[in-house]
């Protein structure tokens, strides 16, 4: 079972348990050696070239080098301690974690808006739908009174043609009667066969019979039906007009002047 390092000999390149350590304390042979806390990553510390402790860090070229490395390769280079470069190392990487806890704090932050934003914008939209829901339910409200105060229009003009051709009607029915009674009169005096009798009798021809029947023109072609014909048919043109434009300029086509108004108050705002 091997033992836990207790110290790391920079010098042997090795670590030692408590028991072999020993001597590098007692043996005044190893005075010299550099004793230093275990070092797990030792092996990565020797340089693959030269199989020395890399004591130095080349700022140059960002590597850790070793002696033979500083007055070969790196001879001229700008150096310092591996400890001192990873204490400047890592408050870089803390002034890095830094800005990124506070770009993160931003983007929360801005998420956070974001989500009211798209609270507030349900909540306009649900306002608005209702705003125009209620005004297109005005406007399709006054085009069915409007409608219907054609469609009446037009049943009246109708009610009143068809009483006029129904007295008409009761008035020649009542003609026939008077004159298929002078009829059978006439026919009566006509089978009359004593001839006295014939010449002291009469027919009375009734006063219809100066009367010559007419067909009436009835029709629905009255100023006010012509009126509602005429003006649904604008209305229908005109509507269609409006409704083909695109929605931001209906409204000076409606209401000349209200755009312009509207801009200006915008842009006074």
């Amino acid at each position: 079972m091997e033992a836990k390092a207790f110290k790391t000999c920079l010098t042997c390149m090795a670590s030692f348990c408590l028991e072999h350590v020993r001597p590098h304390h007692e043996n005044p042979v190893f005075g010299a050696h550099q004793l230093n806390e275990p070092l797990g990553d030792l092996r990565d510390r020797i340089c693959p070239d030269h199989h020395k402790l890399m004591e130095f860090y080349c700022v140059q070229h960002g590597r850790c080098i070793c002696g033979v490395c500083l007055q070969q390769v790196h001879k001229g280079c700008t150096f310092s301690n591996p400890d001192e470069q990873r204490a400047l190392q890592e408050s870089d990487l803390r002034g890095k974690l830094s800005l990124l806890d506070g770009k993160i704090d931003k983007n929360q932050t801005v998420i956070s808006q974001m989500s009211d934003q798209q609270s507030k914008l349900k909540d306009s939209a649900a306002s608005r739908k209702r705003a125009l829901e209620d005004d297109y339910r005005q406007i399709r409200e006054l085009l069915d009174r409007d409608e219907r105060e054609a469609l009446n229009t037009v049943d009246r003009e109708q009610e009143s043609g068809q009483t006029k051709l129904q007295n008409l009607i009761k008035k020649f029915n009542q003609n026939i009667v008077k004159l298929s009674a002078a009829k059978d009169g006439v026919n009566s005096l006509l089978s009359q066969t004593q001839t006295v009798a014939f010449l002291q009798a009469s027919v009375d021809m009734p006063a219809v019979v100066a009367f010559d029947p007419y067909t009436p023109k009835v029709n629905l072609d009255s100023k006010a039906v012509a009126a509602w014909h005429a003006y649904s048919a604008v209305l229908r043109e005109h509507l269609t007009h409006v409704l083909k434009q695109p929605v931001e300029t209906r409204l000076q086509i409606l209401k000349p002047g209200v755009r312009h108004a509207t801009t200006r108050s915008s842009e006074n705002a």
